[in-house]
């Protein structure tokens, strides 16, 4: 009996011995592991505590900024009727002033013989009535003066239809408005041209494109003057057999500018009447980097960020935003943004050189 408690007793111990160490082997693992995930996350939160600007983003300081010379303007919303750049010369007045000249030479032409074969009529009128009435006038006198009615009206025909021909020349190179304005007596817009207070520019679209039937006007840019636009009025289309190898070409009337014959020109050609709204961004903000460029937007007063102008609308003053990625009243660079890239790297180059001591 003493040997079956004694056996009880030690079994109890035995047990016992083997939970405790059961219960306390995972608070061993447990603080192993704890332990191992405090060290990662201190390794985590230094990493984390670099300070460095954000991509694509840049901060200096006031002082910098200053010495820098870096210049904002505030950007506003604009309306926009989006446009493609196409180019245009100034058309000489030289072919009009010729035209012109012909017909006005012919017309004259026509008008003498018609003066000469009505004179002729009425005098073969006149010994017709003679010798019906008095019969005082020989037949062979009559005959005379109607071979002299037909040889001036056969000279007048051919007048009429040499004057025939210059128009129709002139109605197959020119669209029916330009070639009212040669054909016409006086005319105040032919005038105009070719004293120089008008100017005739013919206009070409890029391959593939046309104009918009709906689309009046048009903006010019003038030599040495991108900001100074003239706007251009749609006269007719070119006809086919006169179109440029660019693509479709039209007749455009830029009034009271003398602009030199020939002169080639950049004018932007709006690609439908509907307006869009954006914001207007100047050129002066542009920076070519990476095939692309960009623009500088100052974000508050120490901190620019790189904005993408890929997707905005090129204008004939700068690009235009219609995506929000600026808005209105927003200030970007418009001097200084070759610094502002060139401090960006900088700071990439920084980091990556601390990427190389880490390693």
């Amino acid at each position: 009996m003493m040997q079956a408690k004694q056996f009880w007793l030690w079994g109890v111990v035995l047990l016992s011995t083997l939970a405790i160490g059961i219960l306390m082997s995972p608070n061993i693992l447990t603080s192993d592991w704890l332990d191992k995930l405090d060290s990662d996350d201190d390794v985590v939160a230094s990493d984390s505590e670099k300070s460095a600007p954000s991509l694509m983003a840049v901060e200096l300081d006031s002082d910098l900024i200053e010495l820098a010379g870096i210049k904002t303007a505030i950007v506003k919303e604009a309306i926009l009727s989006p446009e493609v750049r196409a180019w245009a010369s100034v058309h000489s007045v030289q072919p009009l002033l010729e035209q012109r000249g012909e017909l006005v030479q012919q017309q004259a032409q026509r008008k003498e013989a018609e003066v000469v074969m009505d004179a002729m009529y009425q005098e073969w009128s006149r010994l017709q009535e003679l010798a019906t009435q008095a019969g005082s006038i020989a037949n062979k006198e009559v005959a005379s003066a109607k071979a002299k009615w037909q040889a001036a009206k056969a000279r007048f025909d051919s007048a009429q239809l040499h004057f025939d021909l210059i128009k129709n020349k002139i109605a197959g190179y020119w669209p029916e408005t330009i070639a009212d304005w040669i054909t016409a007596d006086n005319s105040l817009a032919l005038n105009r041209i070719v004293s120089r207070q008008d100017s005739l520019l013919r206009v070409s679209l890029p391959v593939g494109s046309s104009l918009n039937s709906e689309v009046k006007t048009l903006s010019v840019v003038l030599p040495n003057q991108e900001k100074a636009l003239k706007t251009a009025t749609f006269i007719a289309p070119v006809l086919s057999g006169n179109q440029s190898a660019f693509g479709q070409s039209y007749y455009f009337l830029i009034k009271d500018t003398a602009l030199p014959e020939s002169l080639r020109l950049d004018v932007w050609v709006p690609k439908q009447p509907t307006a869009l709204k954006g914001v207007s961004i100047p050129g002066e903000a542009l920076v070519w980097y990476g095939g692309q460029q960009w623009i500088y937007v100052r974000r508050s007063l120490e901190n620019f960020q790189r904005v993408s102008a890929q997707s905005m609308i090129p204008t004939a003053i700068g690009v235009f935003d219609i995506n929000n990625l600026i808005s209105p009243q927003e200030k970007v660079v418009i001097r200084g943004a070759q610094t502002l890239l060139s401090e960006e790297f900088k700071w990439q180059i920084m980091d990556e050189d601390d990427d190389d001591d880490d390693d």
